[in-house]
């Protein structure tokens, strides 16, 4: 329990019962009837309880406790209307068996309504226990403890995907739990079997083998799982959950891309185990799940600063780390100087502050195409702006972090990659793209979202703002039927919005915004307003074929002229030419993701059964003519995954040298 409950001062990790301080969460202590029951003596380390017990959410922090001598007082980090006897006392959270005998301000606060904090744990009391998410499942050879993988005898890696050379690769738990089946894939052959001899054998071993081939480095799990084992919340840090009864659904937040092409890279044909025949390596490092929730609610460690409040320091030096790690470990990094390494920098300004040392050289997936070179954060969150000078004693002996990672832009169009953002096919479920019928483009330009109505001036570079105060002054929406606000200010759902619009606002954010994807996978053509920042695969895709870009300095009032001046023949060439693109922008790579979109697919073909019914013969199909045919085959191997496969294998001859090259060329490697 927390030494003193009644000391000044919020964090997550406070805790009124018993705390699980290897991974800072909370639960009722183990002299309550539903408190945490330590583990038999003896006990191997991972074994962290006899009985799991009941957990104490965030929101759980009682604001009335006893001090000392027992006397009762309000404490400044606690919720007021709720006192440690209302979680410890006879009658309270941890004591008591069901909902209805629990205090009501109790099970409001303390209720899983809002998600239980540990992957595994479900409803409203957090007790219905369900398979943890790790990477591939494990592979199905070894156990998943909150995302890390405690492999079976034998097996070693990340996703236990390996074995011991000369040892029988048995089945693994997909017979004793199929809902594994549903999420995991087997190891493929390309990783399993590297060639014995070398690159230019590797076609007539194999056949084909499908380049780029890429090498994952098994990096020490503070990088990776040990970030899933200590978030504490489960909307975070991934893409995919397990529900009651081991049923699996998709979710997403602004990050899920890290977890998922990870995971999707460790089942894919392009990995390799042989690092000697590797085209790239990649370095999964998940410093976005650092930056929330983990820094949230960890006292330690804060990689480079003492403090979670400049987590562009916490990131750099992580990162610093990691590829410190690689240097200590492995040669390949040193081969090469880092111009074959793959690294995920998927937050809010992407690269900006990766350590130049890693920079200049290695790739950048990005979401976040900010190409000036002396560039200063736009962040309106003051903990991620990187532009201010920090000291730290002990840290960089003194120096100002900043000489880390000054002198670089945050993107070079020459060697990174603008990639998407990760968005499941419901969230594009009323897009043709996912067999719905096309809708009628009622809406000339549309921007739901924040406005910045209660943020710092510069965020979104004040392009929201400026596209805001001209709707409302202007009335676009009356006379236009152009719609700009926030959640409140537009009602309706969104992604219907989005299939009927003509345009799609893509301005920036505190850095990246999905607003691209949003637009692309509904049909709706991106209106570009980012001054020296590329869009998603803006180097690699014409998205001029397709889409606008205007300066920032060009939005003003005459901004509905402008879009009504383009004549309805040019819209629909525009719309064409994203129908043969648009899925380029979609991952469709996994099983989960696979059969949400047939399932979705399903649902929509069965709507349309429905409307034609009511309709006349001669109505009861989608004009030929018409630019957004529904798709009811989604061209997986053409998705964003096999996109960024596609862009890699372009640039082997770049990283490794022209006799590497000239080798897969020689051999007919795809």
């Amino acid at each position: 329990m927390d030494l003193d409950l009644t000391a000044s001062g919020w964090t997550a990790s406070r805790c009124a019962g018993f705390c699980d301080d290897d991974r800072a969460s909370c639960w009722c202590p183990p002299n309550t009837t539903y408190g945490r029951k330590p583990p038999p003596p003896g006990s191997p380390p991972w074994v962290r309880y006899s009985e799991r017990g009941r957990v104490i959410l965030e929101p759980c922090k009682p604001g009335q406790v006893r001090d000392k001598k027992g006397v009762r007082r309000k404490n400044d980090w606690g919720q007021p209307d709720l006192s440690i006897e209302d979680l410890l006392g006879e009658k309270g959270w941890c004591n008591v068996k069901t909902v209805h005998d629990i205090p009501k301000n109790a099970m409001s606060l303390c209720g899983g309504w809002r998600g239980c904090q540990e992957d595994g744990l479900h409803g409203p009391l957090c007790d219905i226990v369900s398979e943890d998410v790790c990477l591939n499942q494990c592979t199905g050879h070894g156990e998943c403890d909150a995302g890390y993988c405690r492999c079976h005898h034998g097996w070693y890696g990340h996703d236990c995907a390996r074995k011991k050379a000369g040892e029988e690769l048995e089945p693994g738990l997909e017979d004793s739990r199929p809902w594994l089946s549903k999420v995991m894939m087997s190891v493929p052959a390309a990783a399993l079997e590297p060639p014995s001899v070398g690159p230019g054998t590797a076609s007539e071993q194999h056949g084909a083998r499908m380049r780029p081939l890429i090498y994952i480095y098994d990096m020490p799990p503070e990088f990776t799982s040990r970030m899933h084992q200590y978030k504490n919340v489960n909307e975070h840090c991934g893409y995919r959950i397990f529900r009651p009864g081991n049923g699996s659904e998709l979710y997403a937040d602004g990050y899920s891309v890290e977890v998922y092409f990870h995971e999707m890279l460790s089942v894919s044909p392009h990995r390799t185990f042989d690092p000697e025949e590797a085209d790239f390596f990649y370095v999964p490092v998940y410093y976005t799940c650092w930056m929330w929730p983990v820094n949230g609610w960890a006292d330690m460690p804060f990689y480079g600063a003492p403090t979670a409040w400049n987590r562009y320091s916490n990131a750099a030096h992580m990162w610093l780390q990691a590829k410190n790690w690689i240097q200590a470990n492995f040669p390949f990094w040193d081969r090469r100087g880092g111009r074959d390494h793959i690294w995920m920098t998927n937050h809010d300004e992407g690269a900006c502050y990766m350590p130049t040392e890693i920079y200049r050289n290695s790739i950048m997936l990005t979401h976040w195409g900010r190409m000036d070179l002396n560039h200063t954060s736009n962040t309106a969150y003051f903990p991620d702006n990187y532009s201010g000078s920090v000291h730290w004693t002990g840290v960089m002996d003194g120096k100002d972090v900043k000489t880390l990672y000054e002198g670089h832009p945050c993107y070079d169009p020459n060697k990174d990659l603008v990639i998407p953002g990760f968005k499941p096919p419901e969230h594009y479920a009323n897009s043709p793209l996912m067999g719905s019928w096309p809708w009628q483009r009622d809406i000339l330009l549309y921007l739901r979202g924040d406005v910045g109505k209660h943020r710092n001036p510069n965020y979104s570079r004040g392009i929201r703002q400026k596209l805001y105060k001209l709707s409302v002054e202007n009335q676009w929406a009356d006379k236009y039927r152009i719609f700009i606000g926030e959640k409140y200010d537009i009602d309706g759902d969104y992604g219907q919005h989005l299939s009927r619009s003509l345009f799609c606002v893509v301005a920036p954010g505190d850095g990246y915004a999905m607003r691209f994807e949003d637009a692309v996978l509904h049909g709706c053509l991106p209106l570009i307003i980012m001054d020296g920042t590329h869009a998603v695969f803006e180097s690699i895709v014409d998205l001029d074929a397709f889409s606008l870009r205007i300066s920032e300095n060009a939005v003003n009032e005459h901004l509905p002229q402008l879009l009504m001046a383009i004549s309805p023949d040019q819209i629909a060439r525009m719309q064409r030419r994203l129908a043969l693109v648009w899925h380029r922008f979609a991952y469709g790579h996994g099983p989960l993701v696979y059969a949400t979109m047939r399932v979705i697919v399903h649902r929509n073909q069965e709507h349309q059964k429905e409307i034609r019914a009511g309709m006349p013969g001669d109505q009861q199909e989608i004009p030929t003519e018409h630019p957004y045919q529904p798709v009811y085959n989604f061209p997986i191997h053409n998705d964003a995954f096999a996109t960024i496969m596609q862009w890699l294998y372009s640039r082997i001859q770049d990283t490794g040298g022209p006799d590497i090259a000239a080798n897969h060329i020689a051999d007919g490697d795809r």
